[in-house]
Formats: structure tokens, C-alpha cells, sequence
């Protein structure tokens, strides 16, 4: 495949550009009801959010609180002696200290508002890469995710290096797509933070590393090696940019600091690595299955089997996730900790979201087809059939939106939606209703819909010992 659109101007002129255009595009092709609806899930995953604000003080936090962020300036970038210290996210813990003063909401701050703008940031994200249905499924899942609601209230560094990793998930693709050196040199930067926000989410930073050049040999042909020039400014400026971040850590303590917070009294090496691994892979799948329940947790497995099959795009990102994990366990010789491996429950929700856009748009096709087609034939025939109705002389009165409640009706119905077929009514002649009832060659019953016109006496059915109750609460037995 050759280039898919032109890269336009570059440089930051032409990333201010991009984005200002990718926005106007995202406003016009979005309905008012999409967007209130990504509003509403937004804020019912900020709520839950902030709900979980009140739980108890975990260890880490208060570990992070008195040991780093509660002293000084120098220890906070350079004193790796002890875990806890997740540079990044202890220096936001210390500015909000110092800004709203020594309150639990204040230390919880920082990772509570990573962690809501996690949510608009996954939208965009699937939204560019897939379409808006399953950016919206994607978006609902990982709203209401327990670990990622868990881990947007508590202080502890998680949801501030998920929100780097989105961000540098929506740069990627632009630098995929637009090619621009100035993308290439932010990604690198957020690589960079997200690494120094903590050491032990080098997975995280691996897995788009990897993404990049497949997303790009799976697109381009002819232009792939100049794109992939533009690439190698990402691991450069990552790899530079967190030396120097890294600075005061390696001039006070040495490299293995960095990536071996602690005393460094445990021994790395095979043996024992070969010796724990099975017990730390057991609490990572422990971490992400708990909150669904084994059963569940295994129909999701294979439900991203499904999903990686039938999608191109998503078989990349879970490649270079599953590459990533591998390669940064063996090159530590280390499972990292199970809150290290939460951003997987992004993209894990990103695969069930997939799965259940295919599954609805085959029983749209295929179970259901001509759905568009027939509710528009219903639109109109139920128009057509309440405004004969209305001017017949034997009808009494007719219940239908086109005639009643129009002006409400019309707040909430959809853009080229219409009117439905279901209507009511009643006969001048009230004795006459059984006769004109069994004389209707159509099929009759209640249900909860079907594929054929269907009569229902409904306040017969449902109110049959109290009809009089139901006359007097204005609705006719007939």
C-alpha cells in the first residue's frame, strides 16, 4: 500500500494544525446525541472515581507521603534507595501538598485527574483508529473497569502513567499518519515522562515502541523508509530524554537505581527468576480477573482471541503488547508488579468492545436484516395508518407522536428518525370493539416486538381484574 493521505505542512505549525482540523472533523461527524452520551459516561466514570476517593490509605501511599513527598526537593528526584519514589507522580503529590495543603483528597489529586482524562483520551483514541461504536463501547467498559476506577483514587503513580501512554497512543498515530518530526519528538518525551513517572511500567513504553513501526509496515510501502527515519527520533529522544531525567538518580546512586528501587539486597539473576515467575504470573492473573469472576474472566480471554482475528488493527496492539511484557520480563529478569500490568485492561476492553460491535452488526446483517429499511417502510405506515385513523368516523380518538406529544416527542427523537408504528385507539362504539377486534385478519398477542404487524388488547391483557382501576386512571378498557 502506498501513502495514504499527504503529510501536509510539519513541524509544530503544522501539528497545531492537525490538531485543530482532527477536532472540527470529530464535531461535525458526531450526532448531539453521541456526544451527550460520551458526556454522560464520562461523567459516571468521574463519579465513580471520585466516589472511590474514600477509601482507606494504602500503604504505598503513605509510604510515597512521609518518605518523599513531605521532604525535600533533591531527595524527590534523586533518592531511589527505597520503593515508593515514582518521581513523576511524587513531585505532583508535593506540589498539591504544598498547593491545598495536607488533606488525603489533595494527596489523590494528581492520579484522580490522570485517570478521568484517561477516559476522553481512549475515545479519541479508538474513535480514530476504529469508529465511534466501538469507541463508545470501549469508553463505557473502561469507565465502569473496578482496577480502573480503583486505581484513578489511589495515589499511587498507575492511572498518571496510563494517561502518558494514551497520549502517546494518539501521538503515535499521528506521526503514523501525518509523519510530522515535532510528533516524533513529543511521543519520545512522553515515553520518556512515562518512564520516569515509574521504571517498572517499561512495558508500557516497549509496547508503543513496537506498535509504531508495525502500524507503519502495515500501511505504507513506498514511503516506509522515510517514515521510518522520522520514527527513530521517538526511541532517541525517549532513550535522551530519560537519561537526563534520570540524572540526579544515577549521579547519587548509580544506574541500577533506576530500574531496582530498594536496598538491592535480592539477587537478579536466573535461577531466581526461573525459581517466581509462575507465582507472579498467577498474582497478575489474579489482579485483572478477580473483580469478573473466573467464568467470566475466561469467556473475556477467549472473546479477545475472537477479536484479534477478526481485526487487523487490534492484532498489532495486542502483538506488541504481548511482545513488550515478554521482552521487558526477560531483559529484567523480573515479573514486574501486578498494578504495573493495568494499562493491559485498556486494551483488553478495547477487544471486547470490537467483539461486541461484531456481534451486534452481525445480527444487524444477518438476524435482522433490513432493519434500516423496514423501520423507515414503519415510520411511514404508521404515519399513514394514525392520520386515516384520526379521520375515520367510527374512531373515537388515536394515540400516535405524530399526533400527540409531538413537540415532546420531537425533543428526543433522532436525526431521520420517525414517528414508529405503534399507535393506539378507540372506537365511538365501545360494544363494537370485540366484533371489529376478531374481524382484524391479523396476527394478535402481546409481545416485545417482531417482524410482522401484530394487534394487542394490552389494557385487557395487563389490568384484566381491574379494568375499572384503569378507567378511572383515564384509560380505556377498549
Amino acid at each position: 500500500m502506498g501513502r495514504r493521505r499527504d503529510q501536509g505542512p510539519g513541524g509544530l505549525a503544522g501539528l497545531r494544525r492537525d490538531l485543530r482540523s482532527t477536532l472540527q472533523e470529530l464535531g461535525k461527524r458526531t450526532s448531539a446525541a453521541h456526544k451527550r452520551m460520551v458526556l454522560l459516561v464520562i461523567l459516571m466514570g468521574a463519579a465513580l472515581r471520585i466516589w472511590m476517593l474514600l477509601a482507606p490509605v494504602t500503604n504505598a501511599e503513605a509510604f510515597t507521603v512521609v518518605h518523599f513527598a513531605t521532604g525535600d526537593w533533591a531527595g524527590v528526584f534523586s533518592d531511589r534507595t527505597l520503593p515508593g519514589n515514582h518521581i513523576l507522580h511524587t513531585a505532583l503529590v508535593k506540589c498539591c501538598l504544598g498547593l491545598f495543603g495536607p488533606a488525603l483528597w489533595s494527596v489523590r489529586a494528581p492520579d484522580l485527574v490522570a485517570g478521568i482524562l484517561c477516559l476522553p483520551l481512549l475515545y479519541v483514541f479508538v474513535r480514530a483508529m476504529f469508529n465511534r461504536y466501538v469507541a463508545l463501547l470501549a469508553l463505557a467498559l473502561a469507565a465502569a473497569a473496578p482496577q480502573l476506577v480503583l486505581f484513578s483514587a489511589l495515589s499511587e503513580g498507575v492511572s498518571i502513567g496510563w494517561f502518558l501512554f494514551l497520549l502517546a497512543l494518539n501521538g503515535s498515530r499521528h506521526l503514523v499518519k501525518r509523519n510530522n518530526p515535532i510528533t516524533a519528538l513529543l511521543v519520545g518525551l512522553l515515553l520518556a515522562l512515562l518512564i520516569w513517572n515509574d521504571p517498572g511500567q517499561l512495558q508500557v513504553a516497549l509496547m508503543v515502541l513496537l506498535w509504531i513501526p508495525a502500524y507503519l509496515m502495515s500501511s505504507y510501502e513506498t514511503s516506509l523508509a522515510q517514515r521510518m527515519g522520522r520514527y527513530a527520533i521517538v526511541p532517541l529522544t525517549a532513550l535522551v530524554a530519560g537519561i537526563v531525567l534520570f540524572l540526579p538518580v544515577i549521579i547519587a546512586h548509580g544506574v541500577g537505581q533506576v530500574f531496582d528501587p530498594g536496598l538491592g539486597t535480592e539477587p537478579v539473576d536466573w535461577a531466581s527468576f526461573s525459581a517466581g515467575h509462575q507465582e507472579a504470573v498467577l498474582a497478575l492473573w489474579e489482579h485483572l480477573s478477580a473483580p469478573y469472576g473466573m467464568t467470566f474472566s475466561l469467556l473475556a480471554l477467549g472473546g479477545q482471541f475472537v477479536a484479534v482475528y477478526l481485526s487487523g488493527k487490534y492484532r498489532l496492539l495486542v502483538a506488541a503488547m504481548a511482545i513488550s511484557g515478554l521482552a521487558a520480563v526477560f531483559l529484567r529478569l523480573m515479573v514486574p508488579a501486578p498494578e504495573d500490568w493495568t494499562y493491559m485492561v485498556l486494551v483488553f476492553h478495547l477487544g471486547t468492545a470490537l467483539l461486541l460491535f461484531y456481534l451486534l452488526k452481525l445480527v444487524q446483517d444477518h438476524l435482522w436484516a433490513g432493519f434500516a429499511k423496514r423501520m423507515r417502510t414503519i415510520n411511514k405506515n404508521g404515519r399513514e395508518v394514525a392520520a386515516w385513523l384520526s379521520n375515520h368516523p367510527a374512531v373515537k380518538e388515536v394515540w400516535h407522536p405524530s399526533l400527540t406529544c409531538t413537540e415532546e416527542y420531537k425533543k428526543v427523537k433522532r436525526e431521520g428518525g420517525g414517528y414508529g408504528g405503534l399507535l393506539s385507539f378507540i372506537l365511538k362504539a365501545p360494544k363494537k370493539t370485540p366484533k371489529f377486534y376478531d374481524a382484524l385478519a391479523m396476527n394478535k398477542g402481546p409481545s416485545f416486538g417482531t417482524n410482522f404487524t401484530l394487534v394487542c388488547p394490552f389494557v385487557m391483557l395487563a389490568h384484566y381484574h381491574e379494568l375499572d382501576w384503569a378507567e378511572g386512571c383515564g384509560v380505556s378498557r377498549n
